[in-house]
């Protein structure tokens, strides 16, 4: 059996709008689609302020025992010194 081409053309259409329909998303699966991309969108921002924090409390601690640990040195070096120089009274030499 021939179809006419006005056959032809409503099979076409009718093909294609059943088509479209199944591939098209409806509305609530449309927005559940949007609130999950929000939704790992904010997961991404919470996480990258969490890294961002930690990096940053991570150089506070790293600089704050840098400091210490240079005053402590200049302590010692002031401490040998001072040390030094005392034998060097005591011992008559200076």
């Amino acid at each position: 059996m021939a179809l006419s081409s006005d056959d032809k053309e409503e099979l076409v259409q009718t093909l294609t709008k059943v088509l479209d329909r199944r591939r098209s998303v409806d509305e609530v699966q449309h927005r559940l689609d949007h609130e999950w991309v929000q939704l790992k969108r904010k997961e991404e921002q919470d996480k990258s302020d969490r890294r961002r924090k930690l990096r940053q409390r991570i150089e506070e601690n790293v600089l704050g025992w840098l400091i210490i640990t240079f005053l402590f040195g200049a302590g010692v070096m002031a401490y040998q010194a001072f040390i030094g120089s005392v034998k060097k009274a005591v011992n008559g030499g200076g």
